[in-house]
């Protein structure tokens, strides 16, 4: 079965899940990706060592303001469809933008009747212009599968009129070679979070609603502590408003960390909190930190933006987002109730680890793959 893959993420989980996918003796995988993200040209080991894989780097070009995902192309298309005559399609890039029509277009020209799979974090049925309704509208016609991040996405897919058939997976599955439980006491003792430690871990923008954290625990009376690991705009204003809420000794700011040093602050925190507030054009798509979090056997608390409470199940807390007052009597009642702490955090790693773990997705796609291959 040879598979032709493009995607174009640095995040290591994602290249695990290459790795894992190419170990499976019955697939050829061709992986194609764009500069800058972690691979090089070339033969790659398969996970277990036993197999290789081939990358392509590519160039890109954007059309539009420069990282835009949705206005870059690879530059020349040169993807080898011709040659390597793939079975499967698996493009991993947004439905709605150009790197997923100029695949569908070069499949349509090459290699029609191939199955194209697409990939779809879209959970707000947008505001679009012309053109990019156009473009969605071919990419849609051209699918046989396309993944969605939530369930949100698959109803946003059936409103915009896609008959096709779909399913929710995770875009990054978890790595637990990195993600798990690391108890240290003497870092929390040198960093003097004694008391209960309430986390953030991510990036510092509005939508991301921190300073409903940061009020939250300026409202909260038991003795509780706030590390909050990232950075972006919002940052000065957050240290200012933990200031003139008078909590600034009780919160901790930390500048972004390494992917592989995150499991060592996560498992500084007693409760991870992912307090996201919908806007007109986004809400949350899946909130990975919550997996990784759960994995790492730390309480999770999310709000109601969006796959949240799809990804925490019954395995965490849900707050109205936007309600700062709501999540701080969460707080205040797992501050207090160390025993249902970690209640929850066995129940978030056991749902991370049968759910969510890159193994898991990659055994996914390879059932997926080989049911688009059944004649």
């Amino acid at each position: 079965m040879r598979i032709l893959m493009f995607s174009g993420y640095s995040h290591p989980s994602h290249h695990r899940k290459a790795e894992l996918l190419a170990d499976a003796p019955d697939v050829d995988l061709v992986h194609i990706l764009q500069p800058g993200n972690g691979k090089e040209t070339g033969r790659h080991a398969s996970a277990n060592g036993q197999r290789t894989y081939q990358v392509y780097v590519l160039p890109v070009r954007s059309l539009g303001k420069p990282g835009d995902p949705h206005r870059t192309i690879h530059w020349p298309p040169r993807f080898g469809l011709s040659t390597f005559k793939p079975d499967l399609i698996h493009c991993e890039h947004e439905q709605e933008g150009l790197m997923a029509v100029e695949v569908a277009i070069a499949r349509q020209w090459a290699a029609p009747g191939v199955p194209l799979i697409l990939y779809s974090w879209q959970n707000i049925l947008r505001r679009r212009g012309w053109l990019v309704r156009q473009a969605s509208a071919f990419t849609l016609r051209s699918a046989q599968h396309i993944i969605c991040a939530s369930h949100e996405g698959v109803s946003v897919l059936t409103r915009q009129g896609y008959r096709g058939s779909s399913g929710v997976q995770p875009l990054f599955g978890l790595d637990t070679r990195f993600f798990q439980p690391r108890p240290n006491p003497e870092r929390r003792a040198q960093l003097n979070l004694a008391n209960c430690v309430v986390g953030y871990v991510g990036r510092l923008v509005p939508e991301k609603g921190v300073d409903l954290l940061v009020q939250a625990v300026a409202r909260v009376e038991a003795p509780l502590q706030a590390l909050i690991i990232g950075s972006g705009p919002e940052g000065p204003r957050l240290q200012a408003l933990a200031r003139d809420l008078g909590i600034e000794a009780r919160c901790r700011f930390t500048e972004a960390v390494s992917y592989d040093a995150v499991p060592d602050y996560l498992s500084l925190m007693d409760i991870l909190v992912l307090p996201s507030r919908t806007t007109s054009n986004w809400k949350e798509q899946y909130g990975r930190v919550l997996v990784e979090a759960m994995a790492c056997k730390v309480a999770v608390v999310g709000s109601s933006s969006g796959a949240i409470p799809e990804v925490i199940g019954q395995a965490g807390c849900i707050f109205p987002e936007g309600e700062a007052a709501a999540l701080a009597r969460v707080l205040g009642e797992l501050a207090g109730a160390p025993a249902d702490r970690s209640a929850l955090a066995e129940r978030g790693y056991q749902r991370a680890v049968q759910n969510y773990t890159v193994e898991r997705l990659a055994a996914d796609i390879l059932e997926l793959w080989r049911r688009l291959r059944q004649p």
